[in-house]
């Protein structure tokens, strides 16, 4: 029984408030949380200079990350519909995409997910980041 603040943010609360995330200076950043089922929710990237493979970087470095502690099921977000780099960008890194009504007040989405076991097929060739690793900040 919940009868305690102590226990209801332990149970429900705590869990989940966790952010996490990759910051490379000059390049960009990519942040997440862990939600519920073990899914993980991408709210943010963001490379600092276009058309270079940074995003696709940073996405490969955060499921390498998270391979170190599985088991996880999907990787999943929103971005806005009228984004179109964005959809590109998820589906050309093996996302499923769809168009839905929600969640932003002001325009449509798209939603974007892929199971995480797909995911880390992403990251087969992990000579990619040798180079980079110095430069990582990050906070898990």
């Amino acid at each position: 029984m919940i009868n305690s603040i102590k226990i209801f943010k332990k149970k429900y609360i705590s869990e989940f408030s966790d952010i996490f995330y990759i910051f490379i200076d000059n390049i960009g950043f990519i942040v997440w949380r862990i939600g519920t089922g073990n899914n993980i929710e991408l709210l943010h990237i963001k490379s600092f200079v276009k058309r270079k493979g940074y995003g696709s970087l940073l996405l490969r470095l955060m499921i390498l990350e998270l391979s170190k502690k599985p088991p996880y099921y999907s990787i999943f977000g929103f971005a806005l519909y009228k984004n179109k780099e964005a959809r590109f960008f998820y589906k050309k890194n093996g996302f499923n995409v769809f168009k839905c009504p929600f969640p932003y007040k002001t325009d449509s989405s798209i939603i974007f997910s892929q199971s995480f076991k797909k995911a880390q097929k992403l990251i087969a060739n992990k000579e990619l980041f040798k180079e980079i690793g110095s430069k990582i900040k990050k906070n898990f």
